[in-house]
């Protein structure tokens, strides 16, 4: 027994010098944390995304209110605006229905009295049974327009407006595992139908959004992580075989159920699942299990 310990202590030994032997280290007079990575030289987001990958999830804190920790205002400063910007000019001119999408700059118009007058099986009406049950805060109308100058600013204010219409439309529940699926259907979905250098600047705050939930998962949880990587995995097959339904004016298909509107906007392969008892146990808070983001 001895000597198989030493054996394995030698050949352990041997396989670290084989990874290591192409390191090269680099010196710095810094006084602080210096990385060739933006992000991992910015204090706020690697202490964020620390804490977002590795804790544990319970009352006190709950899932949502990770984003209150400033990670979006970090990943704001450390991106260059102008090369983002540049992008989009460049994707317009390729793209015509993004082109198309960038330039009528829709906003929606509806409040939470519209949703009322939906049918109770429609998209708008499922929306409308979120907001009075569940009090969801729905990024409804936007009054300055005005402020609105670059095609990035149109982006991140047209964007947040349609993620609980994306719950819907691909088949994640409104609780914190059903959150998984549209997170891994856009990722997917806009990688397919726009620039990957573009895609990547859109996508990096969802990037850290979905990974802390698998994260968590696989760390904490185990129980429920066949169901996380189910939804994972049925997440990237409705982005990858739908159309850009990122682009789609959700408010047009409001009246429809949920076959009819994915039948309209080529959205396929949508499986529904449901994770109400694996949010329970992953929330560890179960009267708030159905909370969603």
């Amino acid at each position: 027994m001895a000597d198989d310990s030493k054996k394995n202590a030698v050949d352990l030994k041997d396989a670290m010098a084989y990874m290591a032997q192409n390191i090269k280290k680099v010196t710095t007079n810094s006084a602080v944390p210096v990385s060739s990575s933006k992000y991992l030289d910015h204090p706020i987001i690697r202490d964020v995304i620390a804490t977002w990958m590795l804790r544990k999830n319970g009352p006190d804190f709950p899932v949502e209110a990770d984003h209150t920790l400033g990670i979006h205002d970090a990943l704001w400063e450390v991106q260059d605006q102008d090369y983002v910007e540049h992008l989009f000019v460049e994707e317009r001119k390729k793209n015509p229905l993004f082109d198309a999408w960038c330039g009528e700059r829709y906003f929606s118009p509806l409040t939470y009295e519209d949703f009322k007058k939906f049918p109770k099986d429609s998209v708008g009406g499922i929306m409308n049974r979120q907001i009075v049950e569940f009090g969801f805060q729905l990024q409804l109308g936007r009054k300055e327009l005005g402020d609105i100058k670059t095609n990035y600013e149109y982006w991140r204010a047209r964007n947040p407006q349609i993620h609980d219409f994306e719950h819907i439309i691909t088949g994640g529940a409104f609780d914190s595992i059903g959150e998984i699926i549209p997170y891994f259907a856009k990722l997917s979905n806009m990688y397919k139908y726009l620039s990957p250098e573009l895609a990547n600047e859109l996508n990096i705050a969802m990037v850290f959004g979905a990974l802390r939930l698998v994260s968590r998962a696989g760390l904490h949880y185990p129980h429920i992580w066949l169901t996380v990587l189910e939804c994972v995995e049925k997440g990237i097959r409705v982005g990858m075989n739908s159309g850009p339904y990122f682009l789609f004016k959700y408010e047009d298909i409001l009246h429809l159920t949920p076959v009819e509107a994915r039948k309209v906007m080529n959205v396929n392969f949508v499986e529904e699942i449901d994770t109400a008892a694996a949010s329970v146990i992953f929330r560890e808070d179960a009267p708030r299990a159905a909370a969603a983001e």
